[in-house]
């Protein structure tokens, strides 16, 4: 039996280790003390090909070998294991499934961005009485009315604030007759382009970062071209600098959408000015999940049965975490849906509020040193 590697296979192998020696090496132990996910690092590896390795290129995949898949995982995890586990994980327990299992439709919906890196593929298999042992899961999902019902216990503890920042911006012209002024600029318009800009953007899933304009006012009257019209727009990431880049982009927007306004219609009696205003600046942060207050977060969890989950939240927790005060936030208990909706809706059952509160206590009395 010939053990030689193949052109494309020793190819893989030098490609994956110069990149494990300089990108990942460098980083890997700031990854395992803080257990922060690599996103940049994964996004590169999707651009090489490695995040669908053996899949086929019809689905965005590199379409290689299992040696070349399993190469690449050795050379990864030479420079950062945690790395390594994200790109096997990724391949084998979420794209395989639906590779070998999935319809024609599910295949071209999620492989596509699968195989690039642009989603991140997990397994969902710890439970509060099922570990590894994906026999003695009790998660369920059943169809009715043609939508999936999942029905399981996760219990989440947020240790990561996400980072918010505020605008209210406002626009400012001439005003005057809706008829008799026609063809002046328009606050209105102006600040419609800005929204249009917006709402083209491109933003990462992983970390999340998000963009809304939740408030309009101005104007008069229906037959005036308003004075002033404004808009408070909300813009939050999980990574401090996804956010600024995102505000960036933001602010030059508007500054675009008023350069087009003044150049398209008439400035015979003033032009448009726009002032943004920051009204909110909400810091992120981290408590390390090796922090005593989320180890102690955790090991309740799982003595009451549960299995706790860490991610980030927008919570009253952001504050001391920026300040570098361990800090987290635990789920009440109840239950609830639909948030910021008008049909949202809650429900303060005893059967799912108690244990909240019960919880809550225990890693209280934990963390005071109550045996």
């Amino acid at each position: 039996m010939d053990f030689k590697l193949t052109e494309e296979q020793q190819m893989v192998k030098e490609m994956c280790r110069k990149f494990a020696d300089n990108e990942l090496a460098p980083k890997a132990a700031e990854y395992d003390k803080t257990h922060a996910f690599p996103w940049e690092h994964v996004k590169k590896l999707g651009e090489m090909g490695m995040m669908g390795v053996v899949y086929p290129e019809e689905y965005n995949g590199a379409g290689m070998d299992y040696v070349s898949y399993a190469i690449a995982v050795e050379e990864l995890s030479r420079g950062c294991a945690s790395t390594g586990v994200i790109v096997s994980a990724h391949n084998s327990l979420c794209l395989s499934p639906i590779f070998y299992f999935g319809t024609d439709d599910q295949k071209k919906k999620y492989l596509s961005k699968l195989c690039t890196g642009e989603w991140i593929g997990c397994f969902g298999l710890t439970e509060p009485s099922a570990g590894s042992d994906a026999a003695g899961t009790k998660t369920t999902a059943e169809l009715k009315n043609g939508k999936w019902v999942l029905n399981g216990t996760k219990n989440f503890i947020t240790n990561g604030g996400v980072a918010s920042r505020r605008y209210r911006v406002t626009f400012r012209g001439p005003g005057g007759h809706s008829f008799g002024a026609f063809g002046l600029v328009s606050p209105a318009f102006a600040m419609a382009g800005a929204v249009a800009r917006l709402s083209r953007f491109q933003v990462p899933k992983n970390p999340k970062t998000t963009f809304n304009v939740g408030v309009y006012g101005g104007g008069t009257s229906v037959n005036s071209i308003p004075v002033a019209t404004w808009m408070e727009v909300d813009m939050r990431s999980e990574s401090p600098a996804e956010l600024a880049r995102l505000e960036e982009q933001f602010l030059a927007a508007v500054k675009e959408a008023v350069e087009e306004e003044n150049r398209v219609r008439s400035r015979e009696h003033g032009p448009i000015v726009a002032d943004p205003k920051l009204v909110g600046d909400r810091k992120g942060g981290q408590t390390p999940a090796t922090s005593p207050i989320v180890q102690t977060a955790v090991a309740v969890t799982r003595v009451l049965g549960r299995a706790p989950s860490l991610h980030y939240g927008s919570t009253d927790s952001n504050i001391p975490i920026s300040l570098g005060i361990p800090a987290i936030t635990i789920g009440s208990g109840g239950r609830a849906g639909r948030p910021h909706s008008l049909d949202e809706w809650v429900d303060v059952d005893k059967a799912s509020t108690l244990p909240g509160m019960e919880r809550a206590l225990l890693i209280a009395l934990a963390l005071v040193g109550v045996e």
